[in-house]
């Protein structure tokens, strides 16, 4: 019988080298973790300096393979973003070392969570992703796990996500982490004040990342709206009615400069096009969640979800869904709103020369 190594070991051996050492993320020089551990005894928070990072990666192990009889659920939460390039830009390395050897602190993280080269680009992608692989024995005929790999942005704050989902205890342990500290603290509390949620399934890690990027992406598409709607009491193009926001005197002087003026809303145009992108992967991203569900309770020897434990996740998500939809119709509408502001400022200088020629004659 073939004997049991990691994936790692295996890309080791097959290369002569670690293979994940071209992919190499932009780390700390000393690991700087969290990890909440919820379990039949209760839940557990830590925080993991470079001591105990290993010694909890390896108990973490042990524990995936004693809990048959009752899922445990883990999460390892760290700051900053593995994409290299686009860390050092914002300098906001991630806080788990990666000495470029199979024992560094990242690539041991990553051998438990059953990364290879392939999902390891979950890392190195700068674009958004939501999607799952398939882990087998040895011999490629019993599933042995479930990964799934997610990156949500927004803005310049993507949250990461690698979870494993060992089959059929349905047992998980995940790893998150995004350059903004408060919204992985978000997250966690999030966690900790919906455990009934994370018995229920697992699955309900994603709805709770959806429910927080829904969140941030409502938050993000007002801020655009009361811009746009500033510079259309300026300009007088509000409809009777429509206006609620007052402009100060230094607020209405700034606006009165038409260059200046002309910039920022082609500033503000070109976000406005990125919000588009990202809504319709929000969309995709809360169709991929309900779809993680079955694919999780089609797999063999995985029990059903009870009906009330399914609901749980799936009304979350359905909200989500819903509340990405507003707001992708909400920047749609702001396209439209936004185009008229820049033909009505370009038009003012042409407006200004016909009155001063209709004032000489």
């Amino acid at each position: 019988m073939m004997p049991s190594i990691s994936l790692l070991e295996m890309e080791v051996l097959k290369w002569g080298v670690n293979p994940w050492n071209h992919m190499e993320a932009f780390t700390t020089d000393a690991t700087q973790a969290k990890c909440w551990t919820l379990s039949r005894n209760g839940a557990v928070d830590e925080i993991l300096g470079p001591q105990e990072f290993s010694k909890k990666l390896v108990d973490i192990k042990t524990a995936l393979k004693q809990s048959a009889d009752s899922p445990t659920f883990i999460l390892i939460t760290a700051i900053g973003d593995p994409n290299k390039e686009f860390s050092k830009r914002r300098n906001c390395p991630l806080h788990i070392t990666n000495n470029g050897q199979p024992t560094g602190d990242f690539d041991l993280l990553n051998n438990l969570l059953g990364m290879n080269t392939v999902t390891y680009g979950v890392y190195t992608t700068a674009r958004q992703n939501c999607s799952y692989v398939l882990e087998y024995d040895d011999a490629l005929q019993n599933l042995q796990a479930i990964i799934f790999l997610v990156r949500c942005p927004i803005l310049s704050r993507s949250i990461v996500c690698v979870m494993r989902v060992q089959i059929p205890t349905l047992s998980c342990v995940a790893f998150v982490c995004c350059p903004h500290a408060p919204d992985l603290d978000r997250l966690r509390d999030s966690c900790k004040a919906s455990h009934v949620l994370l018995r229920a399934s697992p699955l309900g890690l994603l709805a709770l990342i959806y429910e927080q990027r829904g969140l941030d992406y409502e938050g993000w598409v007002t801020r655009v709206a009361l811009e746009s709607h500033e510079i259309e009491v300026f300009m007088r193009m509000s409809p009777p009615g429509w206006t609620y926001h007052r402009l100060s005197p230094s607020r209405y002087k700034e606006l009165s400069d038409t260059d200046r003026l002309l910039s920022r809303l082609q500033s503000t145009d070109i976000e406005i096009c990125h919000g588009h992108s990202i809504m319709t992967f929000a969309v995709r991203f809360g169709k991929f969640c309900t779809e993680a569900l079955d694919v999780i309770e089609g797999k063999p020897g995985v029990p059903k979800l009870a009906p009330g434990a399914r609901a749980m996740v799936e009304d979350r998500i359905r909200f989500s869904i819903s509340r990405c939809l507003s707001v992708r119709e909400r920047f749609e509408e702001l396209t439209h709103r936004h185009r008229g502001q820049i033909n009505a400022v370009r038009a003012i200088p042409t407006q200004q020369q016909d009155c001063q020629a209709s004032n000489l004659t």
